[in-house]
C-alpha cells in the first residue's frame, strides 16, 4: 500500500464540462493529488477465495468497486484550541464510472447522487441512464449528430453497468476470470491508468458509431509498471 502525493493520472480537458467546450487543452497536466494505491491479490477478493478458470457468466465472476468521501457533519472552530467535531461523518461524494456524476446526472440531483449509494441508482437515477441528456447537447453544441434515444431507452448503457447479470449501478467493474490480459481487458472491464475513459464515455453516450473525444489522449507523464504506478509528483517550487 502507498499513500502520498503523486501526479494527477486523470488526463482530460475539463472544459468538456463547461458548456461542452472542447479544445484539446490538458487541464490536469502539472497537477498533483493525494493518492491511495493498493495492490491486492485477486484471489483475496474473488468469491470463496478462488478466481474462476472458465467464463460462467455468473455475477460472482465480477467485482464492483467505488470510492466515497465523508466529512464531519458538524465542525466547530473555537477561537482557542483545535476544531471540535460532532455527529459522526456524512458521505459527501462518490465515484464509480468517471463522468456519470459529471455528465449523466443533472445538476438538480447531484447532491442526492453524492450522498446516496450505488444500490439505489436504479430507483434514483434510472431514467437518466435510459435517456441521458448529453447526446442532445453534444449534437446541439458540437454538431456530433448523436443518435436519438431508442424507444425502449439506452439499454446498452444499462448493460454496461450490469455485467453478468449484476444489478445496474455506478460501480467500476472488473471480470476476475483467469487468463485475461491487457489485450482483452480495459475500461469498462476494469480501468487501466492509460485508458482514455473520457473519449470512451463520450462516444458511448453519443451512440452514433463515430468517435467523440476531448482532444487529450494521454497523461502528461508516463506511468510506472510497478508500485505505486502513478507518476512522480511535480515539484511545488520549480527552479529555472
Amino acid at each position: 500500500m502507498f499513500a502520498g502525493p503523486r501526479d494527477e493520472p486523470f488526463f482530460v480537458d475539463l472544459h468538456v464540462f463547461d458548456l461542452l467546450g472542447v479544445g484539446g487543452s490538458p487541464t490536469t497536466d502539472g497537477v498533483n493529488v493525494m493518492s491511495l494505491v493498493m495492490e491486492i491479490p485477486i484471489a483475496e477478493l474473488a468469491d470463496e477465495g478462488e478466481r474462476p478458470t472458465a467464463d460462467s457468466y455468473a455475477p460472482t465472476q465480477v467485482l464492483g468497486v467505488y470510492a466515497r468521501a465523508k466529512r464531519p457533519i458538524v465542525t466547530v472552530r473555537p477561537p482557542v484550541g483545535g476544531d471540535i467535531e460532532f455527529g459522526g461523518f456524512q458521505q459527501v461524494s462518490r465515484l464509480g464510472w468517471p463522468l456519470v456524476n459529471e455528465v449523466v446526472i443533472p445538476l438538480r440531483d447531484k447532491d442526492l447522487y453524492n450522498k446516496s449509494g450505488p444500490a439505489d441508482d436504479v430507483a434514483n437515477f434510472g431514467a437518466y441512464l435510459l435517456d441521458p441528456e448529453l447526446p442532445g447537447l453534444l449534437t446541439a453544441v458540437l454538431g456530433a449528430d448523436c443518435a436519438p434515444t431508442p424507444a425502449d431507452g439506452r439499454l446498452d448503457i444499462v448493460g454496461l453497468l450490469s455485467p453478468n447479470g449484476t444489478t445496474p449501478a455506478d460501480l467500476l467493474r472488473i471480470n476476475v476470470m483467469e487468463g485475461q490480459t491487457f489485450a482483452n481487458s480495459g475500461f469498462p472491464n476494469g480501468r487501466t491508468l492509460t485508458d482514455d475513459v473520457t473519449d470512451t464515455l463520450l462516444t458511448v453516450l453519443c451512440n452514433n458509431g463515430s468517435p467523440i473525444g476531448d482532444g487529450v489522449d494521454a497523461n502528461d507523464l508516463p506511468f510506472f509498471d510497478e508500485m505505486p504506478y502513478l507518476a512522480t509528483p511535480h515539484s511545488g517550487n520549480p527552479i529555472d
